[in-house]
């Protein structure tokens, strides 16, 4: 199971995404803590990146490939590039 812990290292790194549309770099941008257990991701690609939600497969140095369920979002204007965010959500019980 990944938490923010897995990532926070990773901030302002390349990672492969591997998804619809193929395969291309982004950097991570984010992760932030949203609660406990759960945190959000996000990442900068190119402009021509895909645009695509679903399932990505994200390599990054340190981690296991892991299968994340990516959403592109508009955070800003003035930053080029396709940003996508990952929600992860641990709910207790």
């Amino acid at each position: 199971m990944l938490t923010v812990e897995d990532f926070r290292h990773l901030i302002d790194s390349t990672c492969l995404l591997e998804g619809p549309g193929g395969s291309f770099e982004a950097v991570l941008t984010e992760c932030r803590e949203t609660g406990p257990g759960s945190f959000t991701l996000l990442f900068t690609a190119a402009a021509d990146a895909p645009a695509h939600q679903g399932s990505y497969l994200i390599e990054a140095a340190g981690l296991p490939a892991e299968p994340v369920f990516l959403v592109p979002v508009h955070v800003e204007a003035a930053v080029p590039g396709v940003r996508y965010q990952a929600v992860f959500n641990r709910l207790p019980g």
